[in-house]
């Protein structure tokens, strides 16, 4: 009798490696998309505060009578942005792109801040060829 239950017990532990066996690629599968769209949403939060504080150093610049500045602005934007975004860890290499236009007339003109970048996922298993976006509109704090 008890020769018969040690057998079994053999044949289950066969059994166990098996199904970790079939079970082990869902689970690393899972695990990867998981950290991949962790990953992917860190760095769109960081994106959405890089463009937020570029477009507030820029609304905060004073464009001059007939917007002389308006150049300055601009610029300001722009590199706060691309400064901004290295703040929380992320890079903005050449797939990164920045555009700062301002529009509207006084009471109301504003700045529209925009990053888009070209995102690399950690593994590339689940998310691949995504470009993410953020835009950002405040209102010019000069207005003459």
């Amino acid at each position: 009798m008890r020769l018969l239950r040690r057998t079994d017990g053999l044949r289950r532990r066969g059994a166990n490696a098996i199904e970790f066996a079939l079970i082990l690629p869902i689970y690393c599968g899972l695990m990867s998309g998981i950290f991949d769209y962790g990953w992917m949403f860190y760095y769109k939060s960081a994106m959405d505060s890089a463009v937020a504080y570029g477009c507030r150093q820029g609304s905060v610049v004073d464009p001059g009578l007939a917007e002389v500045n308006m150049p300055t602005v601009l610029s300001t934007a722009k590199t706060s942005m691309k400064t901004g975004i290295a703040q929380y860890g992320a890079t903005c290499d050449a797939s990164c792109a920045s555009v700062a236009t301002v529009y509207g007339t006084n009471p109301t003109r504003s700045i529209k801040c925009s990053l888009s970048r070209k995102w690399n996922p950690l593994f590339g298993f689940w998310t691949h060829g995504i470009t993410l976006q953020s835009t950002t509109v405040m209102r010019l704090e000069w207005q003459r």
